[in-house]
């Protein structure tokens, strides 16, 4: 099956990514537009280097530097990591951090076993993602002491690592 990679497959990963998480209305509650920290041109420069507390619950995704790539006769597998970053208004983490992970936690947990292309079709995505064979949380580490997410802030934070698993045909990728 031939793909449109007129846009590369990560850029379709990480729009897709965004796309399901705000379809889901809980989300969309829980974090508003101005504090989902997008790297897709949706703003120039979305980072609040000084957060205030109506800057929370903030979420930012993010590409790891660690692709790994798997070769066969037909095909190339990618592993691609993603970091979600989640930054709460407070020090409870029973009000703001946990359930907003969790949530997340829910929405992706709902991508696995190929559901990323259907999920990412209702959530709006026009590419066709079928050559993503999974999405899956493979870590979480909650902090209180993580300068770079707290800025002049204190509170809780957390690191969830998606993993996206990417089949695409060799033949699609010659230049």
């Amino acid at each position: 099956m031939a793909y449109d990679f007129t846009t590369d497959p990560f850029t379709q990963v990480y729009k897709s990514l965004w796309a399901i998480l705000i379809a889901n209305s809980t989300f969309a509650l829980l974090v508003k537009s101005g504090n989902r920290i997008r790297f897709d041109g949706t703003s120039e420069n979305p980072v609040k280097y000084e957060a205030q507390y109506a800057d929370m619950d903030e979420v930012e995704i993010a590409p790891l530097d660690n692709t790994q790539y798997v070769h066969s006769s037909t095909h190339v597998l990618f592993t691609k990591l993603w970091e979600t970053r989640v930054a709460s208004p407070s020090t409870r983490l029973d009000t703001y951090l946990h359930p907003l992970a969790w949530k997340i936690m829910e929405i992706l947990r709902e991508c696995a076993d190929h559901n990323f292309a259907a999920k990412a079709t209702a959530a709006g995505i026009s590419f066709d993602m079928g050559y993503v064979k999974g999405c899956r949380i493979v870590g979480y580490t909650p902090a209180n002491d993580d300068d770079e997410l707290n800025r002049s802030t204190k509170q809780w934070t957390a690191k969830l690592i998606v993993e996206t698993k990417l089949s695409i045909h060799r033949s699609e990728l010659t230049g």
